[in-house]
């Protein structure tokens, strides 16, 4: 948790990121970031889930990753044996 009066300078790495005050870094959350409305983030935010509040500043990009607990079926048929053509 970063405070409204927090400034950190340096990359965040937890369960569940919450953000109120500035964040200059990269922000890696497994589970979930939350920016308030009192946000400043100048860095890339890494997360499966993403809440931005209207009135907080963002500049940087997104990654969102899937959920771990969901199988990636795509994967699964690409590396599926095929049947030889005859």
């Amino acid at each position: 948790i970063v405070g409204e009066s927090g400034v950190v300078k340096a990359e965040i790495r937890s369960e569940i990121v919450i953000i109120s005050g500035e964040v200059h870094g990269e922000v890696h959350a497994k589970s979930q970031i939350t920016l308030h409305k009192t946000a400043s983030v100048f860095g890339n935010l890494h997360t499966k889930s993403l809440m931005i509040e209207d009135g907080a500043q963002f500049n940087g990009s997104v990654e969102m990753a899937p959920s771990a607990a969901a199988p990636n079926k795509n994967k699964a048929q690409q590396t599926a044996p095929q049947p030889p053509t005859t």
